[in-house]
């Protein structure tokens, strides 16, 4: 898979040209369908489920899809192969990166040759919740011989853990061939500041060491409260792309988020000019990536 991989400088070209639409919640298609328990055995027990979402989600205008690996972590304590699970997500969404291609944009005679391959970003998931380094060695292991091309480090709460998952990440990546881009993302409240207490810049400050790619929000508060903290980020980021993927807002005590997908993307209208890549957390579906889609390009 290295020599198809989308390298760094093609994920900056691409967005020199435009907004990078990224996908929506995996987990909620897959609990509206019905499915339980851990989801990222779903990669060895019913791939083609898996496959169907990342479809939909490029079919509405998804450039960067996310494999379903969000929590493998935590199978490990079971005794489940991790990295078996990882490889398997990754080479799910790299297959159908591959087969859906990237038909809302310009035809082959529009492509530009620095854009790199003509498919979706296959970004690898991960969360962290522990602060052993060696299981995200193992993550991450799996996720690029998977064939996904960046790494996501996303939903960060807790700044050690982070720490420990971006060492384990770094071994991982190695001496293998080229950059390979890590973006990172926290989940904040209304004040910038994840669960384990420190502001956004003292956490994105103690982690830049590891040479991150991107910085980030995801999940938290909805699209709507976090417009003032996108502009802040992107205040602070600099030189650096700044991903922003909220919520459908908080979900009320039935489980129904308060978002609609029209509100939630036109929320996006005033971050612009805050972010490069654009995406939804937990309570979106493919139909509020299409909506973000249309407002986006």
């Amino acid at each position: 898979m290295e020599g198809d991989r989308i390298t760094s400088d093609q994920l900056l070209a691409r967005g020199d040209d435009r907004v990078i639409i990224m996908d929506g919640a995996m987990g909620t298609m897959l609990r509206g369908q019905g499915v339980s328990g851990n989801l990222s055995e779903l990669n060895l027990t019913d791939p083609e489920r898996v496959a169907q979402i990342h479809r939909s989600y490029i079919q509405s205008g998804a450039e960067l899809i996310g494999t379903n690996t969000f929590n493998s972590e935590a199978i490990s304590s079971r005794g489940v192969n991790v990295y078996e699970i990882n490889r398997a997500g990754a080479q799910i969404a790299f297959r159908v990166a591959t087969e859906e291609g990237l038909n809302f944009l310009p035809g082959d005679e529009g492509w530009k040759e620095e854009w790199g391959p003509r498919r979706a970003i296959v970004a690898g998931s991960l969360v962290a919740t522990s602060k052993n380094a060696s299981d995200y060695k193992q993550i991450a292991e799996g996720l690029l011989d998977g064939g996904a091309d960046v790494l996501l480090l996303e939903s960060i709460y807790d700044l050690a853990k982070a720490e420990a998952a971006l060492t384990g990440i770094r071994k991982a990546i190695g001496k293998r061939t080229g950059e390979i881009p890590v973006m990172v993302s926290l989940t904040i409240d209304m004040e910038g500041r994840i669960l384990s207490g420190e502001d956004f810049r003292t956490v994105f400050g103690r982690l830049k060491k590891y040479g991150i790619f991107s910085l980030g929000f995801n999940c938290s508060m909805g699209a709507g409260l976090m417009i003032p903290l996108a502009i802040e980020l992107a205040d602070y980021a600099e030189e650096y792309p700044v991903s922003i993927c909220p919520s459908a807002g908080l979900p009320d005590s039935d489980g129904h988020y308060p978002e609609d997908p029209e509100f939630w993307a036109s929320c996006f209208y005033g971050m612009r000019y805050t972010y490069n890549f654009a995406g939804g957390c937990c309570g979106t579906t493919p139909e509020y990536i299409k909506a973000l889609a249309a407002i986006s390009f």
